[in-house]
């Protein structure tokens, strides 16, 4: 036998006392199970305490935040009302005579956080973002571009280049880009720019949609017409799907497409879009119907609808005349078409007008004399030529430098540019500053200083046709010795499918000139005998009304030929 164990024992003492050991054990369970709710309950409550002191954290950090946030909307809402308000550049002690513009005051808060060395710098970005937009919402997008790209450095090098703040701010910076005509740029950025929302974003986000719209309109900008319809047949259906079909958004890229499918000959889809476009937009008296009833009545007369194509297009320049201007670009857009398409209806041009006395002379090779009657005009009926935008006092100065030019009349060609430089120094019109700027730059020795004719060049940036801001551009580049770059603005122009022939000539004669100064003698000759082809089934023969353009061509190419013939 063996001792008797533990456990035998413990049971023996067990069976003899069932009553007693079930209540003892009764006991300890309700212990336990007590001990377990207690620390159970204590460790909700600790949760419970955690998670109130995290959500008082996390509401005091939010307050901070929103207090921070309105602290800053307050600062720059002072720096900038302080810039509106204050005279700054005359002085406190000065009499301020007049009200500070718009432009003065702009200036004025660029070039003061430009001084001020305190400010801080997330601060210093957001008053850059603030001016930089208002520089764009009153049409001077080039102004602003140097303040959003400060910005947008400041932002990649402070949050990197995916942060929200640095992707929303390239995306402006690429609107910016695009509406200032500097369309490379724009799309550089702008594809970079969708690579990154698209792999952050997704495709369908409003970050996402926005940027493809300008990417595409900046492609169609640049002439590459199958990278912009590919990309808006893309994202038109997203934008639908996304935003609905009511939408600025969509309409704005609707329209782009329909542009896309009628430049690839797709008329009748261009049709179908254009129905949509307007039918969307409705009342046809809000401007942002206008210019889609103009392009549905050229899809009219595209298709061959050609009653109709008439009736709305008078419709539309009726509506345009009353609720823009006679003069804005779309009225005169929408009325050229309609008298071309009134003259195809009825199988006859209408009679072209007579011609002035300095189109005939000047097509006689007489310029001394169209120089004069031109003079004559101007001095005769300068307030007439005022009136309105006054684009007619200046075609007609730029009429009267290419005269002098041809009369070879060096010394009144520099005091008629003078006269104009000065007469339309303050002009904010980008046709006036268009034709300023060419007739001071037809020669290289206009005697207009050079920041004067800046300023005209900067100025006609915003110009509506954008194939003459683009001659304009390879004209200037060309004077100041910058021959890639008045190649690749020249090279533009000739590219620009809304280009008139009589530009374009102009655009390869300084294309020929370039192409000699970069030491391309083969290319040149080429281009400089494509110009003159050009110019000799237009001038001094032809009947069209700018016949002026032809003239300034044809001054181009005399200039470009004494270059071409030399050797280098």
């Amino acid at each position: 036998a063996r001792p008797p164990t533990t456990a035998y024992l413990l049971g023996k003492l067990i069976r003899r006392n069932k009553v007693a050991f079930a209540a003892g054990l009764a006991i300890a369970a309700s212990l336990v199970i007590g001990i377990v709710a207690s620390l159970w309950q204590a460790a909700r409550a600790q949760a419970e305490t955690r998670r109130a002191t995290a959500a008082e954290k996390l509401a005091g950090q939010r307050l901070a935040e929103s207090e921070e946030a309105r602290a800053e909307a307050e600062a720059i809402a002072k720096f900038m009302s302080e810039v509106f308000r204050s005279p700054t550049e005359l002085g406190s002690a000065q009499t301020y005579s007049r009200k500070m513009t718009v432009l003065e005051a702009l200036a004025s808060a660029v070039k003061r956080l430009d001084a001020d060395s305190n400010l801080p710098p997330a601060r210093r970005a957001r008053l850059q973002e603030t001016i930089a937009t208002t520089y764009f919402e009153i049409g001077l997008p080039e102004q602003g571009i140097p303040l959003r790209e400060s910005a947008l450095a400041y932002y990649r090098a402070t949050f990197g280049p995916d942060a929200p703040q640095s992707l929303n701010l390239q995306c402006a910076l690429v609107h910016n880009y695009r509406v200032a005509k500097r369309t490379d740029e724009a799309i550089q950025l702008g594809e970079d720019a969708l690579v990154r929302m698209r792999r952050l974003r997704g495709p369908d986000a409003a970050g996402t949609l926005w940027p493809s719209i300008i990417l595409a309109e900046a492609y169609a900008d640049a002439g590459r017409m199958q990278d912009a319809l590919a990309l808006r047949e893309e994202i038109v259906p997203r934008l639908i799907r996304v935003r609905g079909p009511k939408d600025r958004y969509t309409l704005f890229a609707m329209t782009g497409l329909a542009s896309s499918y009628a430049a690839a000959g797709r008329h009748e889809e261009a049709l179908k879009l254009r129905e949509q476009i307007v039918a969307a937009h409705g009342n046809p008296g809000n401007p942002d119907t206008l210019w889609p009833m103009g392009e549905l009545a050229s899809s009219y007369w595209s298709t061959g609808r050609k009653e109709e194509a008439i009736a709305l297009g008078e419709k539309t320049a009726a509506l345009m005349r009353k609720v823009m201007e006679p003069e804005h670009p779309w009225t005169i857009a929408i009325e050229g078409r309609l008298a071309e398409w009134k003259a195809g209806r009825d199988g006859k041009p209408d009679p072209a007008p007579e011609p002035t006395p300095a189109e005939t002379l000047s097509r006689a090779g007489k310029f001394a004399e169209a120089a004069q009657a031109t003079r004559d005009f101007i001095e005769s009926r300068g307030a007439e030529l005022e009136a309105g935008t006054g684009r007619n006092a200046t075609r007609e100065r730029l009429i009267l430098a290419a005269t002098l030019l041809g009369a070879n009349d060096r010394d009144a060609y520099r005091a008629a540019c003078a006269e104009a430089a000065s007469h339309f120094k303050n002009t904010t019109d980008p046709t006036q500053a268009e034709q300023v700027a060419k007739a001071c730059l037809l020669a290289p020795d206009s005697g207009v200083d050079a920041a004067t004719l800046a300023a005209f060049v900067a100025t006609a940036q915003s110009h509506a046709d954008a194939h003459w801001m683009q001659l304009l551009n390879a004209l200037a580049e060309y004077r100041l010795g910058h021959w890639d770059a008045a190649a690749d603005w020249a090279t533009k122009m000739r590219a620009n499918p809304d280009a008139p022939e009589r530009g374009t000539a102009a655009a390869t004669t300084i294309l020929a000139m370039a192409e000699h100064q970069r030491n391309h003698p083969a290319e040149a000759r080429t281009a400089l005998e494509t110009a003159k082809t050009a110019i000799a089934a237009n001038w001094p023969a032809g009947t069209e009304a700018n016949w002026y353009a032809w003239l300034i061509a044809d001054l181009l190419a005399r200039e470009a030929g004494t270059l071409v013939g030399k050797s280098r």
